[in-house]
């Protein structure tokens, strides 16, 4: 019988412990969110201007003309909030350069590619390499 008490005592001796961890970790997580509420705050509050000279750094060098890709800007920036891609789409001018490829074995997805660069232009001039 004292056996049994032991064990049971052990177990929980281990539960007290695991709760104690538990609410350690639980500190942790919810201070990161807190941090990260801050931050996502602070950066939604930023004037669309500030956003927009943000991401003509975020653009390939002028000497590059890349073709379009989701894991580049300014695709890239479209995809990672509402408001990014709000002010992405917004600016023309962030899609005014341009790589074409002529002999891509993705040439539908590519396609689509270069018809957003087009649209989201709005009829500005476009710099294009072929």
């Amino acid at each position: 019988m004292s056996a049994q008490i032991e064990s049971l005592q052990t177990i929980r001796v281990s539960i007290r412990d695991l709760q104690l961890e538990l609410a350690k970790q639980k500190k942790k997580v919810t201070k990161s969110i807190n941090l990260h509420n801050r931050l996502r705050s602070a950066l939604w509050r930023l004037p669309t201007e500030i956003l927009t000279q943000i991401f003509y750094h975020c653009l390939p060098d002028f000497g590059e003309f890349p073709r379009p890709s989701q894991l580049k800007a300014p695709m890239l920036l479209a995809r990672v909030c509402r408001r990014w891609r709000e002010v992405t789409v917004g600016v023309p001018s962030l899609w005014r350069r341009l790589g074409v490829t002529v002999n891509d074995d993705h040439w539908q997805r590519a396609t689509f590619c270069y018809d957003l660069y087009l649209k989201r232009s709005q009829g500005l001039p476009l710099s294009l390499v072929l």
